[in-house]
């Protein structure tokens, strides 16, 4: 039986023992030799059909069908020894240095350096540095010149995106000398405003839903010279001045007559013959009637973005007495993990003495309901302000909104 020499053994015929082991498949050009290899083969079939390698089958050869799409396998009587792999097996791991690659030169690498292509082959090389002119936003950089973005063509323009598909892109604005902040934003519901850093309040906000309607959200609104404001009723405004007619001009001889302008009688009553009977709304009804229920002044305070803990910051003045109706918290992203809590206080003192009737927007919810559970008297000139007590623990909410009813 033809076998391979022995490492360390057959001294001075180890020659002899390779030739015979090779011509056993070779000729004695080199060539295989198909014919003896064709004498040795067993057969072919699954692995499982392959025999158990003993004497009667040793230097014989073997086909594996079904493994990697074919395997060479040859008995030395006691096993059987794998001699090539099919064309479907996975290649041993392995590993390939740069250098190695015909069309790749590494000479001196060094940390951070790139592969670039100079044309023929890639090469390494230090990293580009950042034009001059760019503004990245990776580390805090001070402008000390000009720059100049170009209007047309469009893609020349300033463009902010942010990267975070659940936050705002925003614009900073720092006013280093006064130290004030505004941040220009477009937040999740397409919406764009600008909000008071400083003063942690919003300045105005254009819905996407209502296109080109500023809508001013926070109670301290912004007031245009000679505009007067009643709770959140504009009642009055310089480009919309109400006329003689619109407040019903009279002639100062009317008086004491029922068509014009009553007088008061000696007990400064006026006389029941100088008040217009009838029901509608432009006379008065005598007798036993009904008025109309009176309308609750809103005052909405809002946090934009993330929600944080914090003290209540805006306060609004009531202009005349009253009595707190209710309360609704609102976000329009849901906190999770826990509530978002709110305080609402008059004169810096909270309405809700029972802390656990606090107006709460629960897990995953966006609103805490009309609560209504504590109904405080509030006098003029008492002003109001609202705390976040509490936000969700995994999230914790943005962009909220409270609204307090006074009656």
């Amino acid at each position: 039986m033809a076998r391979l020499p022995t490492p360390g053994g057959d001294d001075d015929v180890w020659g002899n023992v390779l030739n015979d082991y090779l011509s056993v498949g070779h000729g004695a050009d080199g060539a295989h030799n198909y014919a003896t290899f064709a004498q040795n083969m067993l057969g072919s079939g699954v692995l499982t059909s392959r025999p158990a390698p003993d004497a009667t089958n040793n230097g014989k050869y073997f086909f594996v069908t079904d493994v990697d799409g074919g395997t060479l396998y040859q008995s030395n009587g006691t096993a059987w020894t794998q001699l090539t792999r099919g064309i479907n097996a996975a290649p041993a791991a392995h590993t390939h240095n740069l250098s190695t690659l015909a069309d790749v030169t590494v000479s001196s690498p060094a940390a951070n350096q790139v592969l670039t292509y100079d044309g023929s082959k890639w090469i390494n090389s230090s990293a580009a540095s950042a034009p001059s002119n760019m503004m990245t936003t990776d580390t805090d950089q001070t402008v000390t010149s000009v720059k100049t973005f170009d209007r047309a063509p469009v893609a020349k323009n300033l463009t902010i995106i942010n990267p975070v598909s659940t936050a705002s892109a925003s614009l900073y604005l720092h006013n280093t000398t006064a130290s004030k902040i505004w941040e220009f934003f477009s937040d999740l519901n397409g919406d764009f405003g600008a909000w008071d850093v400083t003063r942690n309040q919003t300045g105005f906000r254009i819905g996407a839903d209502v296109p080109n309607n500023a809508m001013v959200l926070n109670a301290t609104r912004a007031t245009f010279a000679g505009e007067v404001w009643e709770g959140t009723n504009r009642v009055y405004s310089p480009a919309n001045k109400p006329t003689p007619a619109d407040i019903g001009a009279v002639a100062n001889t009317a008086i004491g007559v029922a068509s014009g302008i009553a007088s008061l009688d000696a007990a400064t009553k006026v006389p029941v013959a100088q008040i217009p009977t009838g029901t509608t709304n432009t006379t008065v009804a005598l007798g036993d009637h009904t008025h109309s229920a009176a309308t609750a002044s809103a005052y909405t305070f809002t946090l934009q973005g993330t929600l944080y803990v914090t003290g209540g910051k805006t306060r609004i003045y009531m202009e005349r007495a009253g009595a707190i109706q209710g309360v609704r918290a609102s976000v329009s992203t849901p906190p999770a993990g826990s509530g978002v809590i709110v305080d609402v206080n008059i004169d810096g003192a909270t309405i809700y003495t029972d802390q656990t009737l606090r107006p709460t927007i629960a897990d995953a919810a966006h609103t805490s309901g009309f609560i209504t559970s504590v109904k405080p008297a509030v006098a003029a000139g008492q002003f109001i302000t609202v705390d976040v007590d509490q936000v969700g623990a995994t999230t914790a909410g943005a962009d909220l909104s409270v609204t307090v009813w006074v009656l």
